[in-house]
């Protein structure tokens, strides 16, 4: 979403970006693995039903962001009607989607999760399985 990427070392490519942003994404050789809660503070437009909500996530990323402007909370920029982060499964989160939408959208992944467990206990040995597990 920014103007440039830059990738000194050669990690993914360097490229010109979309220019949405002012900002500047710099490859780093070291990368970004960590969860993160964000506070959503500072967001206006069609962002601003998101103020005061806290979202977990994850960054998974080499790329470090610079540029000025736009920021407007740690790992989040906002410009009119664009908005960029480097929190991975902020648009999971259901209060973050209610705010956005209107509606909060059932577990999907939970209910995945109880079929896939139901379709293991009915078509495996799980006594077999156990034994694997303990030898």
């Amino acid at each position: 979403l920014g103007t440039t990427v830059s990738d000194p070392t050669g990690i993914e490519g360097a490229t010109i970006g979309l220019g949405l942003l002012p900002l500047s994404t710099k490859m780093n050789l070291e990368k970004v693995t960590t969860p993160v809660t964000l506070e959503l503070t500072g967001l206006s437009g069609p962002w601003a039903p998101l103020n005061g909500l806290n979202a977990s996530g994850y960054e998974i990323r080499h790329g470090r962001i610079s540029g000025e402007g736009c920021r407007v909370a740690p790992q989040l920029w906002a410009a009119g009607s664009i908005l960029a982060t480097t929190v991975h499964g902020l648009l999971e989160n259901p209060e973050v989607l209610e705010a956005l939408t209107g509606h909060r959208p059932s577990p999907v992944l939970d209910h995945t999760f109880d079929l896939l467990a139901d379709a293991v206990d009915a078509h495996l040995d799980g006594r077999y399985l156990m034994s694997l597990v303990e030898s």
